[in-house]
């Protein structure tokens, strides 16, 4: 049985699902969780910076702390992100074992979020989920995974779901289609997630300040009792679940990165139709306009409006070309990429 070191965060829940199917693969999965500090200077928006000798003798501690608890060789280094790693780390995987293959999986950014760059020699393979990254970097282009899930006979059927954390983009395009859903009468689960305001008093004082002070404003009160908002998350597997039973999902661009979301190529995995305010998705060679609708992240005019309504009533089936293209996504295949396996 050969043996995989997965480093990873641990703050999103893909490890998991990673480790599941690693494991029904075949493979010895040891875990470990990616080191980051504040002072990271390698941060794009770290806070004070430890100059890098420093920050080398801290992670060269932490690791040596893992790995000495760890005897055993590793055919496969699989790290997600890889935040915190050093040459420690590799020169001592190596001297376990000299062929050892080393592979990083970015689903964050080297331009607004860490400077990943900086350890790609000591990959074998480097991939990203960005194309912004993966043409400054000249590595290669891999959206994230996507996972089957199976009917659940308990979770109500809306012909549209949208959920996700609160953001100025997604109030604009969430609140338009619940809107637009329940003027045609279309069934829909639309929320946005926000911790909840203990007193709505101190929260509107709290609005008035930073807007006297000039600051970025927040949600507004009158989002935040829109009906909208939810503040309770859901979990993962519920999540997806909601996606199954959908028609259509409501998806964002994040304003730091072009990378397909996990929400999107979840949604694209299983079938279902898209309505996403990031352009990129028409670089991607399994779009197609039956079953994505870019919009403007705007305020919608009538005949936008229209346009989105038709969308959202045309029956769709997926093309078998489509449906190939994307199973190369499935997680099982999307890690044979990843790991360079050929079966």
């Amino acid at each position: 049985m050969k043996t995989v070191l997965f480093i990873t965060p641990t703050w999103v829940n893909i490890h998991e699902d990673i480790i599941r199917a690693l494991v029904d693969m075949g493979y010895d999965v040891v875990c470990l969780p990616e080191y980051g500090f504040p002072s990271d200077p390698y941060k794009v928006r770290g806070k004070h910076p430890v100059s890098i000798d420093e920050a080398e003798a801290r992670k060269t501690a932490y690791w040596k702390g893992n790995l000495g608890k760890i005897d055993k060789s590793f055919d496969y280094l699989l790290t997600i992100d890889g935040a915190g790693i050093n040459s420690y780390l590799f020169e001592e995987l190596k001297r376990r074992n000299s062929n050892i293959y080393c592979v990083n999986y970015l689903y964050d950014t080297t331009y607004s979020m860490y400077h990943f760059e900086h350890n790609f020699h000591f990959y074998d393979h480097v991939f990203t989920f960005d194309r912004q990254d993966a043409e400054k970097h000249k590595i290669d282009l891999l959206p994230i995974y996507w996972v089957d899930v199976k009917d659940n006979a308990e979770i109500s059927r809306e012909k549209i779901f949208g959920f996700g954390a609160y953001s100025p983009a997604r109030m604009r395009l969430y609140s338009q289609i619940a809107n637009l859903a329940t003027n045609h009468g279309i069934s829909h689960f639309i929320k946005l997630y926000h911790k909840k305001i203990n007193s709505l008093l101190w929260y509107g004082f709290y609005l008035c300040l930073r807007k006297i002070l000039h600051m970025p404003q927040l949600m507004s009160i009158r989002e935040y009792k829109s009906g909208l908002i939810s503040t309770e998350l859901i979990p993962t597997s519920i999540y997806r679940q909601k996606i199954k039973a959908s028609e259509i999902v409501l998806d964002t661009k994040v304003q730091v990165q072009d990378g397909l979301t996990a929400r999107c190529m979840w949604a694209l995995g299983l079938g279902k139709k898209i309505i996403t305010t990031n352009p990129s998705i028409k670089e991607y060679d399994f779009f197609s306009n039956e079953q994505v609708l870019v919009v403007e992240d705007k305020l919608f005019n009538d005949q936008e409006k229209n346009i989105i309504v038709d969308f959202i009533n045309t029956p769709f089936k997926m093309p078998a070309n489509i449906s190939a293209t994307l199973k190369q996504y499935r997680i099982d295949n999307w890690l044979k990429t990843l790991l360079q396996i050929n079966e």
